[in-house]
């Protein structure tokens, strides 16, 4: 492990003013994307240091006589605009080349900000000079510097270390792990661009159409409940874990791009082209009439149970296509529904986790053809009980339910489908 990650304490003087490595943000590096509070609390923090002043942990990959930038790019940039404003002019940022658009508008409005802060102060050359100096002697960093095979261990041990910088998501993370497993820089470089576009489009879209919405929710979930997996709601990485690539032979490359929810993660392009293919297919599911009035249904904690049905239903949408969808949502729902009736108070954890969820899983796994899930949902809910819907929040609750069931059922002019649901 030491010959692939070596630790340091460097000053930003070190960092920035070396001559052996050029400090560098590489291509596939995510958007800068710092906002005004953040400027203002790192200005803050280091106007005044008279001393060693730490800032954090900073991860730098050392390829072919350049230092890439890993994590710390925000800090990075932003201390380099702060120097820059002051007269400090031989800086590695200063010359990168940063072609998304978004990231030069950050930086064009951060240096505006940084301009109006130092001329509030009114500092003449040599303050100017005196300050430069004291940012760039007294800012220290822990400095991981790594190769490419200890890449994603680094994240894994520094994500949650920097608390002055953007929080690392699962798919920052994910990128990393899956970008490793890709030799050629080029093809690299072209992935992690168009993953970032991926991510970058989601946030910009309706919360139902986030990429989250389908790795992070659907797929994780049916995974899980397919193969009877246990996992903790609660963790912060449990999305990260579950798309790291599977165990292969090295010897025998794996094959094939089935696009299969539940089947092993390849490492690298595979990865990325299967989250594509899911996060397309999702947004068609989006547009079926089930899903639209599945998703009216929201509230105290109507949500959770909504978001089961909504995974499993599109678990069924993979197999099967639109193809008797709403009927299928009509059993899913009854079935995924017993749990409210059963529990007078639910925490997500219950509802996520619970066994019916498995089981609808394993019959949609078994079935041939939409008929045979059909029957084998409808003979499972008719032997449930008839349990007491009067407590205020289950009423609330089916009242929703049954307002999705009308509008399907009114759609398509179905009142077989109504009364099945009613139970009558």
């Amino acid at each position: 492990m030491s010959a692939n990650v070596t630790l340091y304490t460097y000053s930003l003087s070190d960092l920035f003013l070396s001559k052996e490595d050029l400090l560098t943000i590489p291509d596939y590096q995510r958007t800068y994307c710092w906002l005004p509070k953040n400027v203002y609390k790192l200005l803050d923090d280091i106007w005044n240091v008279k001393k060693e002043y730490h800032l954090g942990c900073v991860i730098l990959q050392k390829r072919k006589g350049k230092l890439n930038i890993i994590d710390g790019q925000q800090r990075l940039i932003t201390l380099t605009l702060i120097l820059s404003e002051l007269g400090c002019e031989d800086l590695p940022l200063l010359s990168q080349k940063i072609e998304s658009e978004e990231a030069m508008d950050y930086i064009a409005y951060n240096k505006y900000l940084i301009g109006n802060y130092v001329k509030r102060l009114n500092l003449n050359a040599d303050q100017r000079r005196e300050k430069v100096q004291k940012i760039l002697g007294n800012l220290k960093f822990s400095v991981l510097i790594l190769d490419d095979s200890s890449l994603d261990l680094a994240y894994t041990f520094f994500s949650s270390q920097n608390s002055k910088g953007v929080k690392l998501t699962s798919y920052d993370l994910l990128k990393s792990h899956h970008l490793h497993f890709i030799t050629n820089e080029k093809q690299a470089i072209h992935m992690a661009k168009l993953w970032d576009a991926v991510l970058s489009e989601n946030s910009n879209t309706a919360s139902e159409e986030k990429v989250e919405i389908t790795l992070g929710i659907y797929l994780f979930r049916m995974r899980k409940w397919l193969y009877g997996g246990d996992w903790n709601e609660g963790s912060a990485f449990k999305v990260k874990e579950e798309f790291e690539s599977a165990l292969v032979v090295p010897e025998i490359p794996p094959f094939g791009e089935q696009f299969s929810f539940n089947e092993p993660i390849q490492g690298g392009t595979h990865f990325f082209a299967y989250a594509n293919h899911f996060i397309m297919r999702c947004r068609d599911y989006h547009r079926t009439s089930a899903y639209q009035s599945l998703k009216k249904i929201d509230g105290e904690s109507h949500k959770w149970f909504r978001q089961v049905i909504e995974s499993i239903l599109f678990a069924y949408y993979l197999k099967f296509g639109d193809s008797y969808l709403p009927e299928s949502l009509f059993g899913i729902s009854k079935i995924v529904s017993q749990k409210r009736l059963e529990s007078k108070r639910i925490e997500e954890a219950d509802i996520v986790t619970n066994p019916r969820n498995s089981m609808l899983m394993r019959m949609l796994d078994q079935a041939t053809s939409p008929t045979f899930f059909l029957a084998a949902m409808r003979n499972e809910y008719n032997k449930m009980p008839a349990l007491d819907e009067t407590a205020p929040i289950m009423k609330r609750f089916f009242k929703q339910m049954r307002a999705c069931i009308d509008r399907i059922a009114c759609e398509m002019n179905s009142t077989t489908i109504r009364e099945d649901y009613n139970g009558k």
